[in-house]
């Protein structure tokens, strides 16, 4: 009886590894994980930009994975036009009506909220130095930029909303080559 014994709790201990073993796996696989969808390299969207001390800019932005960032604010009025390019390179060229000057992004303010908004949206694009935590099609990106905490929100691979604590926010939706154009080119309008 105890060779019968043995053998049997042999069989026992062997089972009960193996439903362990599978729990443990299955509760990796689990939706809602850690892992972050991944966000598209190339895209265009049109935001509306909330700043510190309540002003509202709406801008088109278009990233290009060899480019860079392209910024074209359309209101208000004042600003109407006035485009930015944050350049793969490093360099950041500021045009309007005609005249344009070039800079190193370092060279510029570290708090100008197209800035902060688009180097925050490439630290999710490339996941550097944020942490990300997928449900379903929905993903939110949390990370650290010049000090400030941000929060990244996207859906289906389309980042959608972009925060600083106590810093600028950005409503985006995706943006046709029709409202950045009116023509439906592919190049943004100056």
């Amino acid at each position: 009886m105890s060779k019968l014994f043995r053998r049997c709790c042999k069989n026992c201990m062997k089972r009960m590894i193996v439903i362990a073993v599978a729990a443990l796996l299955l509760t990796g696989c689990a939706e809602g994980g850690d892992t972050a969808r991944e966000l598209r390299k190339d895209m265009r969207m049109c935001a509306v930009v909330h700043t510190v001390g309540d002003k509202e800019y709406t801008a088109e932005l278009e990233r290009t994975e060899s480019a860079g960032w392209s910024v074209t604010l359309t209101e208000p009025e004042s600003v109407r036009g006035l485009k930015i390019d944050y350049l793969a390179d490093g360099t950041c060229t500021v045009e309007l009506e005609g005249h344009r000057d070039v800079y190193k992004r370092g060279e510029l303010p570290e708090s100008g909220p197209f800035d902060l908004l688009t180097a925050a949206a490439d630290m999710c694009i490339e996941g550097k130095g944020v942490s990300g935590r997928s449900s379903g099609n929905d993903t939110e990106y949390k990370g650290r930029l010049r000090g400030t905490a941000f929060t990244v929100k996207s859906s289906g691979g389309i980042i959608s909303e972009i925060s600083f604590d106590g810093g600028p926010s950005a409503e985006l939706t995706d943006c046709p080559a029709v409202a950045l154009t009116g023509s439906g080119s592919s190049e943004p309008q100056v």
